[in-house]
Formats: C-alpha cells, structure tokens, sequence
C-alpha cells in the first residue's frame, strides 16, 4: 500500500484494508521508502496489487514511477475530485473483495515524456501521466511558442503557455484551461493553449503517436519554465528544444464491473439530472 501517513484520515483507512486483506489470507507492505526507490527495488518485490490510499496528487506520483513495472494499480480517494482515486472509502470493502474474487478488469492508460534539449544537446526526460505544460514566469509578458508536429510546422503560439495533455490529464488542468474531455483510453493526445493572443487559438487533439516539438521565440532567462505533472520543473531561457511523445510505458488500472468514466463525470462534475421519457394522454 502507498499512502502518506501524515494525513491523519490514513491510519483509520489503512487498518481498514489490511483487515480485509488478513481474512483472505493476502499479504501486504507499506511504502516506508521513497517511491524512486521502491521503484528500483520492485524486482524484488512480488506486487499484485498495488493500492493507493489519498488523493489524486499522491496517485499520479506512485502510478508514474511504477509505469512499466506491470503492477496494476487502485485508487482510494481521500482527496476532493478523485478522478484517479475514484474509490469511494465507503466503497472499498465491496471493490476490493472483488478484485481479490477476480471480478475486475484491467484498463491501460497511457503516459508522455518530455526530451529537453539545450543548444541541441539532450539534457533530461520528464515523465508525466496527466501533462506537460510550457509557461511563463513573467506575469507582464507572454511566450511565443512554435510547435511543429511530426516534423511539420503548425502555428506560432503566443500566449501565457501550452498543456500538452494525455487522456488521463484530459479532466486536469486542461479541463479548466478549457480543453476538451477525452475518453481516458483514446490514443490521443491534446494541445490547449493557455489564454491564447488570438482567439482563432483553439484546442486541438492528435493522434497519440505524433512528436510534438516545442522551441520558445525571444525570451530571456527565468521567463518560462517546463513543468511535468505540476512539480517537476526546469527553467527555460530560450536555448531549449522540447520533444513530447507517447511514453513507452503505461499504467495498469484495476477497475471492476459497474464503473463507468461517464458516471464518474456526472458526479464529480455535477452535470445535470438524468433525463427520463415520459409518456402523456389527452
């Protein structure tokens, strides 16, 4: 289980899902460790389940550095929106016990890296689950962003920034800079800019194989930064080249039967009733 134990709703929750686990004679372990490095320890480390107790924020940080392991994972929310986590407490028990009687299934979701690059030279690769946003740091000056896809020029970007969502991050901070909502398995990806210049700069979404290539226009030093994920950080200067691509590796989501993305959308976005047909006589 991975969870952070200074949030004190964990230990109650916690107790919880390994006395569900003792009657069904499951074994289970803390992540006392940092995730790095439980990541470089997992081979020897037999996971079958790797349950994840918190909010969205801690999800995306355990599921991004066990991407590739193959140890499929679920969420329990203790956070607000929980699109990840979307495991109610009071609904743990029931799923869980599900998938222990094998009543699940398995969804794959897909992940992006960042290649930055400086004068031309490979400096580091950010991976990210959610997106990767190009901003400024000036709050009086916008960026000027050229974006080519698969080698091939698209527009002039200026304005605050540039998420570069996967379908995951789709409900993220794509959501409120007013992207569109992506079915969480589509092979897509999705450019939005952030308070665009020009009005006639609109979302739009590509294939999920394409390489997007990103170099920022007239900028000094500490004016725009590179963030994967909301906390993984470089500050530009204009020298740097960006590639974003479809990650090699996924995330393994257990999901049981009944669940529904569209359902998870009504509720945590408060979409409006359901609507009923009704017949009438005169």
């Amino acid at each position: 289980m991975f969870c952070n134990f200074d949030d004190p709703r964990v230990q109650r929750v916690v107790e919880g899902i390994e006395c569900l686990f003792a009657e069904n004679n499951v074994q289970t372990q803390h992540c006392t460790l940092a995730i790095r490095e439980y990541r470089q320890n997992l081979t020897n480390h037999a996971v079958d389940l790797a349950v994840i107790v918190g909010g969205d924020g801690t999800f995306i940080n355990v599921a991004r550095n066990l991407a590739g392991s193959g140890a499929p994972i679920i969420g329990i929310n203790l956070g607000r929106r929980g699109f990840l986590t979307d495991v109610s407490v009071k609904a743990m028990n029931e799923a869980i016990q599900r998938i222990l009687d094998g009543d699940y299934y398995i969804q794959e979701r897909s992940l992006i890296e960042a290649q930055l690059f400086v004068d031309d030279k490979f400096v580091q690769t950010s991976t990210a689950m959610n997106d990767v946003v190009v901003h400024k740091t000036n709050i009086g000056r916008l960026v000027e962003i050229e974006i080519n896809i698969d080698g091939k020029y698209m527009i002039g970007l200026r304005a605050d920034g540039l998420i570069i969502a996967t379908p995951t991050g789709a409900t993220a901070y794509a959501l409120s800079a007013g992207g569109p909502i992506l079915s969480p398995t589509l092979p897509a990806l999705e450019l939005i800019p952030i308070s665009p210049q020009s009005l006639g700069n609109r979302p739009i979404v590509v294939n999920d194989d394409s390489l997007i290539e990103l170099r920022l226009i007239d900028i000094e030093s500490g004016q725009a930064g590179l963030i994967a994920d909301g906390h993984i950080r470089y500050e530009l200067d204009g020298s740097e080249s960006i590639k974003v691509r479809k990650s090699p590796d996924i995330v393994k989501f257990v999901r049981v039967e009944g669940h529904s993305f569209y359902d998870s959308l009504r509720y945590k976005l408060g979409w409006g009733v359901e609507i009923t047909s009704s017949s009438s006589s005169s």
